[in-house]
């Protein structure tokens, strides 16, 4: 049976820290507990916490896995599977290498945030590949009965990798500037508020404060398009 959200919340570090996305362990603890989120995003809890807690971070249908050994990486929610189905190597290697050339790896930054990057380079690849191999329609459309059921997103994932890609060199080197140590706080603010734009889609983020993006964050969590844990396999 799974745990309820205060269940959880007595197992995890309690630090505050919102480097899994938001401001506190108690709000994780409940949108862990719907399922909306995965213990992986917390960079605190102990090895022990997470043993009894993957009841609780686990999704109630059998997960689907991709990559070798400590590559590996399970996906177990439905509305994701068809992200991931189509996961090509060539691509992933392509999205390495991008990330450790333009970034030197993004392993310095907060996961979630380090996630939502490896995804708009993943989308901007993978864009790439279908133009080159489609003749009359996109080939990533091909897995739709109806093209036009997959139209829409295909539509966003353009929109998206044009407008936000060229900023993420900004983005990194901007957050790469902060001395985490002796301005945690600015730090915080200032990666919610990227993680808020790029991921949840949240418009005028910066100008709404922190209770009413926790707000929308959850309500968007839901409608996000990411694959989770690529950062795993890159």
């Amino acid at each position: 049976m799974a745990l309820t959200g205060i269940d959880i919340f007595k197992k995890l570090p309690k630090t505050n820290c919102g480097e899994c996305g938001v401001p506190t362990c108690l709000a994780f603890a409940m949108i862990l507990a719907s399922g909306q989120s995965a213990l992986t995003a917390c960079p605190y809890v102990s090895k022990q916490a997470k043993e009894e807690l993957d009841q609780a971070s686990s999704f109630p249908i059998r997960p689907l896995i991709i990559g070798p050994g400590d590559k590996e990486l399970k996906i177990g929610r439905q509305e994701k599977l068809q992200d991931v189905e189509m996961m090509s190597k060539e691509i992933l290697r392509q999205c390495q290498e991008e990330l450790i050339k333009r970034f030197g790896g993004l392993s310095d930054l907060p996961r979630e945030l380090a996630n939502t990057i490896a995804n708009l380079y993943y989308k901007h690849f993978t864009l790439k590949k279908d133009h080159e191999e489609s003749k009359i329609l996109p080939k990533s459309l091909e897995k739709y009965e109806n093209i036009f059921d997959g139209m829409p997103h295909w539509i966003e994932d353009h929109e998206t990798v044009f407008a936000l890609l060229p900023m993420m060199p900004e983005i990194v080197k901007f957050l790469r500037g902060i001395d985490k140590v002796k301005q945690p706080n600015y730090y915080k603010m200032w990666v919610e508020t990227f993680l808020d734009t790029l991921k949840y889609k949240i418009t005028n983020a910066p100008k709404k404060s922190g209770i009413r993006r926790m707000i929308e964050r959850r309500f968007r969590a839901k409608h996000v398009r990411e694959i989770p844990n690529l950062i795993d396999l890159l």
